[in-house]
């Protein structure tokens, strides 16, 4: 390992920068791994330093980079690939943002790989032998609404990059640009927002991922080589809105798309409840799944709205449900007839999690309990509660959730801070094509095997919201009068922590299985 390649790596303590470390040690080769807090990276990811990796310290914000560089340079005789990862992401209005905040923007991701660029290259062009990797991304190149400062930043080290490679060339040194979309990362812990918010209620329509109705369903994973034909499953955000969850799952052998709540960002409350959602998620995955076999689910209130959208588009589109996937779901009405001391569930964030996004997050939880509280579910084929039928036929009837002809425009008209003409491009929208009742989809419940942790001293025998009637084998589900009769998949961790570093590998091959089965089966 001598005289192996010896690689230096800036932004290593997570996202791209750590998997690469690992992948480029476990290849035999050296790797000097840079972070801002080389401590905390040494705890997280012991690994590095066990494969023989070795953590530096280094801010690129600051001059002392060609310092450190210099050091490196002198302990191992060269560095032979050096790769620019550290970076963030500042999303908002230009309005918004001080000259502080973007300034800070292009110091991390332009400045920063130009520091450490020009303290290696003198030594690269002496060997005349040498690689660099920077890392853009597609938002450079595809600028959206709300990143106008870090798809800047990234553009401008794209050019740049392209420039300086011609430069290079003669002396035999690559440079290479990575230009990546969205990945399984946690990028999002690494997202800033501007401190003002002065103007944000000016700008709702630019907050991210917010930039129109259709933007509100997005690709996370693409199908892979070979899964081309497998059903595309559609997983609906969870009580706090956000999708972010479902980008840690590995790979699902299927493409799988998110929907995330539109109203995440303006607190505006869905006045009809789950059904209204549900109508407008419809509308949603028809942009994406015109036809053909599909697969739905979501975690927590995602897998009981996955049961809404399902008893739409079974009888107003030409979509054939495989199945649903859903992942701890509580039956809510079992819940509200709970008489032990409830306590409301408390989302636990990753500590990098800025305060904004806590606050959105909590608003949207706190909106979606009432709702599912007041919840009047679908009925099926077979359904045994008349009082059920009708009250559900009303609601049915009152929001025209099966409507007697084609949609032509958007579904939610009171989406102000939305695109208001919005309809699937190709043209399949929910209408009145089969208004009989049809049978409840096979369905697969991951069910959690631990409680969450309650520290309430003035309530010692308080249970969480979510774990009421955890010791019933579907979850409540037993009190839903359809003759549901689903699988259940054990999974381990509680409803809170399911998807962290520790369990998130078997959640995710659970899922899969899942998803296998139900496709079988179909």
């Amino acid at each position: 390992m001598v005289d192996s390649p010896v690689w230096f790596i800036t932004g290593a303590s997570s996202g791209f920068g750590s998997a690469l470390a690992e992948a480029v040690l476990k290849a035999g080769n050296r790797v000097i791994a840079s972070a801002r807090n080389p401590e905390k990276a040494r705890r997280e990811l012991p690994q590095i330093e066990e494969l023989g990796g070795k953590w530096l310290q280094l801010d690129v914000t600051t001059s002392e980079v060609g310092e450190n560089v210099q050091g490196v340079i002198q302990e191992y005789g060269r560095i032979d690939v050096e790769i620019n990862n550290a970076g963030y992401s500042l999303l908002g209005t230009l309005e918004d943002m001080s000259e502080a905040e973007i300034y800070q923007q292009y110091n991390t991701n332009v400045y920063g790989p130009i520091r450490v660029m020009k303290a290696v290259i003198p030594s690269m062009r002496a060997r005349k032998s040498g690689t660099i990797v920077n890392f853009t991304s597609i938002a450079g190149l595809d600028a959206r609404l709300a990143c106008s400062m870090y798809a800047g930043s990234k553009f401008a080290l794209e050019v740049i990059s392209e420039s300086l490679a011609c430069d290079l060339a003669p002396f035999n040194i690559r440079l290479l640009i990575v230009e990546p979309d969205a990945f399984r990362i946690k990028f999002a812990a690494a997202i800033q927002t501007p401190a003002a918010v002065e103007l944000r209620s000016l700008y709702t329509f630019t907050l991210p991922l917010q930039t129109s109705m259709k933007d509100c369903i997005y690709m996370i994973q693409p199908a892979p080589p070979g899964h081309e034909k497998a059903p595309p499953l559609v997983l609906i955000h969870d009580g706090g809105g956000t999708t972010v969850s479902y980008c840690y799952l590995d790979s699902l052998d299927r493409a799988v798309y998110g929907i995330q709540n539109p109203r995440l960002y303006s607190g505006q409350p869905w006045d009809h409840g789950l059904p209204e959602m549900a109508k407008v998620y419809a509308n949603l995955i028809l942009s994406v799944v015109p036809s053909g076999r599909l697969l739905l689910g979501g975690w927590s209130l995602g897998g009981i709205l996955s049961l809404e959208v399902a008893s739409i588009l079974l009888r107003t589109s030409t979509v054939r449900i495989v199945g649903l996937v859903m992942v701890d779901s509580i039956y809510p009405l079992a819940i509200s007839q709970a008489k032990s001391n409830v306590v409301g569930p408390q989302p636990v964030f990753n500590k990098d999690t800025r305060p904004e996004t806590r606050r959105l997050v909590s608003q949207c939880m706190e909106l979606a309990q009432p709702m599912a509280d007041n919840w009047i579910p679908p009925v099926w084929s077979g359904c045994s509660d008349s009082d059920l039928i009708l009250k559900r036929a009303e609601l049915e009837k009152e929001l025209s959730l099966i409507d007697s002809k084609p949609s032509t425009e958007a579904v939610a008209p009171d989406e102000t801070h939305l695109d208001m003409n919005w309809s699937p491009e190709n043209g399949a929208t929910v209408s009145n094509i089969d208004t009989q009742l049809p049978s409840i989809p096979k369905t697969i419940i991951l069910r959690c095997d631990d409680y969450v942790p309650v520290s309430r001293p003035d309530l010692p025998d308080a249970v969480c919201r979510v774990d009421v009637v955890r010791e019933l084998r579907i979850l409540g589900w037993e009190k839903y009068p359809n003759h549901f009769t689903p699988t259940v998949l054990s999974i381990p961790g509680h409803h809170f922590n399911m998807f962290t570093d520790e369990y998130i590998d078997e959640v995710s091959t659970q899922i899969k299985q899942a998803c296998r089965m139900l496709e079988r089966d179909c």
